[in-house]
């Protein structure tokens, strides 16, 4: 298929907004869990029970990677003793460099813990909506109701889970398949598409690809989830792709995936 190209260029200043923002998030994330900062090698948020769990399995990781991993000093004489609970194998490289230096289970955790509120957003999206609210959104998914099946919906952007839960939610209102999830788990191939999209202005080919993988029938893009004008930059790239827009409800537009 022949696209129509469009200016979609990147915002070459965009490393400081984001470096903006990162700062903010942390400012934020040490007003809002404090004390934990104050005792940040000492103390642990929370109670005493997944706290110190976790803090011992980042640290027998952190020294016990390579054979004989799985065999975690509990419940001797039981073999494979790691597997009765979460590995934490991806967090405990996270913090591999930290505890090589200081040798301290609390702090990795706490800085961990820390960073997960710090990072939480991706820099390109608007805050959150204030309210979950089913009458503020009826119009819109009355209508993804009323789509012939065969359906299945992406909704843009796709990949926060403050988003993505809210898109779950909100799925009790039509109860259409949706390639959006949230859940204690998700596919590998969900962080590939997550990933692609956060990159869809930048790299558009690259992103439309990952898209059409899921086989969505249709795109929803809140336009107001997304933050300097991003929204309506995303809604020209479905546009450029071919996508058919056949729906707007306020900022939220609903488009074909031909």
């Amino acid at each position: 298929m022949n696209h129509r190209e469009v200016q979609l260029k990147p915002d070459e200043s965009r490393l400081w907004p984001a470096l903006a923002a990162l700062a903010s998030y942390a400012v934020l994330t040490i007003g809002l869990t404090w004390p934990v900062a104050a005792g940040l090698a000492r103390d642990v948020p929370s109670d005493l029970g997944d706290p110190l769990l976790n803090a011992w399995i980042l640290a027998w990781d952190a020294t016990h990677l390579g054979r004989g991993w799985w065999n975690a000093n509990i419940f001797h004489p039981h073999p494979l003793a790691l597997a009765y609970s979460e590995h934490l194998l991806p967090q405990a490289i996270q913090i591999l460099p930290f505890y090589a230096a200081t040798k301290n289970p609390i702090l990795c955790y706490n800085l961990l813990f820390l960073s997960t509120f710090t990072f939480y957003k991706q820099a390109h999206l608007a805050p959150l909506p204030g309210r979950v609210s089913a009458p503020d959104v009826a119009a819109l998914y009355q209508f993804i109701a009323g789509l012939p099946e065969p359906c299945a919906i992406v909704e843009l952007p796709l990949g926060e889970p403050a988003f993505d839960v809210r898109y779950v939610f909100y799925s009790t209102l039509h109860w259409k398949r949706i390639v959006n999830g949230y859940s204690g788990g998700a596919p590998v191939e969900y962080e590939t598409l997550n990933s692609s999209l956060q990159e869809a202005i930048e790299r558009p080919d690259r992103a439309w690809q990952a898209i059409l993988r899921t086989q969505p029938t249709h795109a929803i893009v809140h336009e107001a989830y997304y933050a300097g004008g991003r929204g309506r930059a995303i809604s020209d790239w479905l546009r450029v792709r071919g996508a058919q827009e056949i729906a707007t409800f306020g900022t939220d537009r609903v488009f074909v995936i031909h």
